[in-house]
Parts: C-alpha cells; sequence; structure tokens
C-alpha cells in the first residue's frame, strides 16, 4: 500500500510540473506574439499635427480611402471634422512606360487603419509610376493649399533573390503656393529602417539586412514618412527602383495621408 501511494504521489508531481512547463511556453509565446505585433503596426508620423493652428481641421477617414479609389474624378472627403473642410481631392495615376504591368489602386486595411496599395511589375530599373493627389476648394472648384500635409508610405523593402529583384524608392513632392515642386520634409520614425537619401532626394532603405518586409501589414520597419513644411495644393507619389540592382520584379507600396491642416480663408468686401 506505501509503494502505490509513493507511486501515485510521484505521478501526480510530475503531471503538475508537466502542466506548469506548458503554462509558461503558452505564457511565452503570447508575450512573443503580443510584442511581434505590436512592433508590425505603424507608428505615428511625428509631423502630423495641427498643433498651433488656429481653426485647423486634419485628416482622412478609413471611408475616404475607399471613395478615392473608386473614382477618377474630384471626390468630396470627409476627412476628421465631419466633412467642414471645403476639400475635394482626386487620385491618378501615370505611368513612365507603356510596358510596366499595372495593377489597379487597391485599398488595405490593418488593425482598422487603411492605406492605399500600389503593385507594379516594371519592365526595368528606370521606369516609374506617378500617384497624383490634387486638392481643391469644393465650392469655388480652385486649388486648396494645405497646411502640414504629412504621408506615410509602406513595405518600402529590397529583395534580390531567384524570381523576386527589387529595391524600392519612394520620392514624395508637392506644389506649393508659388507653383514650386518641393520635397517633403524626412519624419525619422523609431524602429524603422527608412532612410532619405539627399541625393536622390527619396526614401529608401539600407540596412545590414536590407528586409524584404511583409506586404500590407504596414510595418513600422519599412515605413518611411514625410511632411511638408509649406502649403500644398498637390502631392506626387513616385514609386520606382534605386537602379541599386540591375533588373527589377513584381513589387508593391502602401501609402496613406497622415494629416492635413486647413486655416479659412476669408475675403473681406469693403463699399466705398
Amino acid at each position: 500500500m506505501h509503494k502505490v501511494q509513493f507511486t501515485s504521489d510521484s505521478i501526480s508531481i510530475y503531471l503538475l510540473r508537466e502542466y506548469v512547463y506548458q503554462i509558461l511556453i503558452l505564457t511565452g509565446f503570447m508575450i512573443l506574439l503580443l510584442a511581434s505585433n505590436s512592433a508590425s503596426a505603424l507608428a505615428p508620423n511625428p509631423g502630423a499635427t495641427c498643433t498651433g493652428i488656429a481653426g485647423a481641421s486634419q485628416g482622412l477617414t478609413n471611408n475616404d480611402y475607399n471613395s478615392l479609389i473608386s473614382s477618377g474624378n474630384f471626390v468630396q472627403v470627409a476627412g476628421n471634422a465631419s466633412g467642414s473642410i471645403p476639400l475635394q481631392v482626386k487620385i491618378s495615376t501615370e505611368e513612365s512606360s507603356s510596358n510596366t504591368t499595372l495593377n489597379a489602386l487597391t485599398v488595405t486595411d490593418f488593425d482598422s487603419v487603411r492605406a492605399i496599395n500600389v503593385r507594379r511589375t516594371f519592365p526595368n530599373t528606370s521606369a516609374y509610376t506617378d500617384i497624383n493627389l490634387d486638392f481643391r476648394n469644393s465650392i469655388t472648384t480652385q486649388p486648396i493649399f494645405l497646411t502640414n500635409v504629412a504621408l506615410s508610405a509602406f513595405d518600402i523593402d529590397y529583395a534580390n533573390s531567384n524570381g523576386n529583384t527589387f529595391d524600392d524608392f519612394v520620392q514624395i513632392t508637392g506644389v506649393n503656393e508659388a507653383g514650386t515642386t518641393i520635397s517633403g520634409t524626412f519624419q525619422s520614425v523609431t524602429g524603422s529602417n527608412i532612410t532619405f537619401s539627399d541625393s536622390l532626394q527619396g526614401l529608401l532603405t539600407r540596412t545590414v539586412s536590407d528586409p524584404n518586409c511583409p506586404a500590407k501589414n504596414l510595418g513600422t520597419q519599412c515605413q518611411g514618412s514625410v511632411q511638408f513644411s509649406q502649403p500644398v495644393s498637390s502631392v506626387k507619389i513616385r514609386y520606382s527602383n534605386t537602379g541599386y540592382l540591375r533588373t527589377s520584379t513584381n513589387q508593391e507600396i502602401d501609402f496613406r495621408v497622415d494629416n492635413y491642416c486647413y486655416v479659412p480663408q476669408y475675403i473681406l468686401w469693403y463699399s466705398i
């Protein structure tokens, strides 16, 4: 009897240890999973602010992204000001080469955050796609100049393997009130490998690993953000290759409008 009781206690202790061990493994896995999801989520664009701008409103809603790609014309956007801004936006694309394999612009959604996806297969490393965003006043139908326009591009990465070769390059420019084309000011994002090349005037990755980031997850690692220091009436996102590699294949990026501010301009009429 005593021997049987000892064996049963030993088995119980063994099973308890196995149970605790499995719980610890599961807990560790969940912690790693949560940390991974946190690291992959987009980081706030430091330039996405309207602080100190009196009477300003900012931002696009998720529904605005769907509206932008579904129409080739100017569309009314709600923003986060419930339509208080007299703003219409038009999105259009231009291709440098008729041999580029095109995919229609689509909306990608990750963790309830939306962005516009651009997929291309370029015939060579000098080919590019221009995605144009034009802003106009819905009342006067004239160009409207938005302040602190901030954008982020995602999945700016590098691949050099069999069947998959590209080196993403993204230029984001705007047109100011003088009609001059200006570049967006680079915004440093914690956890991002993306840098801004002063010589090329664009966003690219140049790290030891040169990562090939997961597509459509709006991950911070391959996020490049800019903000315009002057009001602009239009923005151009040029998607191409750095030319660092000799060939290119299918590649893609996502981009979103993180912020814009609008200060109403009032016209005063004087009677003589």
